[in-house]
């Protein structure tokens, strides 16, 4: 027998079997460790799954989708508009936002869901580029509490808003 080997069984495996209580816990607590990491990781995509197919039954699916850092600029939505092509563009904005009032960091979340009633149909199949805005409007989930009329302060890209 080579002596690596010979020292690999007196210096590991005999005091492994010398202790089967403390080398079963170990690898107990091993397989434990491994099991938590990978439910963890299962958990955040089931998740982030919910919540991609949630957006996309608020937004609708898309069979294409043009994303670009720090948004993609109207002018190109607007050309995108007015291409010959039968084309449906719903603008969609997802960003992380930090609320001012409490520092919590919050997804948000923007839709053009006056573009999906048929008065903004109508209003966008002349070609223009007619833009409503109107930067009072927040729908808050259960998690923020804030109520109807209140005013809230969030901080975007390094600007409140």
């Amino acid at each position: 027998m080579s002596p690596r080997l010979v020292l690999f069984f007196r210096l590991m495996l005999r005091p492994l079997a010398r202790e089967p209580l403390r080398t079963g816990l170990t690898a107990l607590a091993v397989a434990l460790g491994v099991a938590v990491v990978l439910a963890i990781e299962l958990a955040g995509g089931a998740a982030a799954g919910s919540f991609r197919s949630s957006l996309e039954s608020l937004a609708g699916d898309a069979d294409y989708e043009i994303t670009g850092t720090g948004g993609v600029p109207t002018e190109t939505v607007a050309r995108l508009s007015r291409l010959p092509y039968a084309l449906t563009i719903r603008p969609r904005i997802e960003v992380y936002a930090v609320v001012a009032d409490t520092g919590r960091t919050v997804p948000l979340i923007g839709l053009d869901l006056l573009a999906e009633t048929p008065a903004g149909r109508a209003l966008n199949s002349g070609g223009g580029t007619e833009i409503f805005e109107r930067d009072d409007w927040v729908w808050t989930g259960g998690g923020l509490p804030f109520q109807a009329g209140a005013r809230l302060t969030l901080w975007i890209n390094d600007g409140a808003h």
